[in-house]
């Protein structure tokens, strides 16, 4: 099973894919985004993979090119592409599945319940939730596919 990238921002994943489409053909090479963005290829290589799980674009032989759901992205329908291929790749689609089997959950109970179908970010507990936590913040809460009560610890699914 293939896990989102737990470092990849959404807004550095939302600025590749505007550099992609400000190319003529809806493609460019993985080296000269790293000379223009003037970031490492570590830095790149999470959010060029996150680009791709989401089905916003293929690699092949070091180029980049946007798919038709990524060519289609404009910032107005970023937000609702994102929540909509989110849900079908891991680890969303099992946290949407199990959000909608209980109503409501703390980090660590949530990463409790991704263990028990295997999925896992460390192996240390108190780590695990919070890697989770911050990882859902960037992409569930800002996607608008889960609210999130910073007082309580409390995940409620909005979808």
């Amino acid at each position: 099973m293939e896990l989102f990238p737990m470092n990849a921002g959404l807004s550095q994943t939302r600025a590749i894919i505007r550099l992609i489409k400000e190319r003529k053909g809806g493609s460019i090479e993985v080296s000269k985004i790293a000379q223009e963005t003037r970031k490492s290829i570590d830095v790149l290589f999470p959010l060029i993979d996150a680009c791709r799980i989401l089905g916003l674009c293929t690699i092949q032989n070091g180029m980049i090119k946007l798919t038709e759901v990524g060519e289609s992205i404009t910032p107005k329908t970023f937000a609702s592409v994102m929540a909509r291929e989110l849900v079908r790749i891991e680890p969303f689609q099992s946290i949407m599945a199990i959000m909608h089997q209980h109503e409501r959950l703390t980090s660590p109970q949530l990463a409790e319940q991704l263990k028990k179908r295997g999925i896992t970010f460390y192996n240390e507990e108190e780590t695990n939730a919070e890697l989770l936590k911050n990882m859902l913040l960037r992409w569930g809460v800002r996607n608008k596919l889960l609210n999130y009560d910073s007082a309580t610890d409390i995940w409620s699914s909005r979808i």
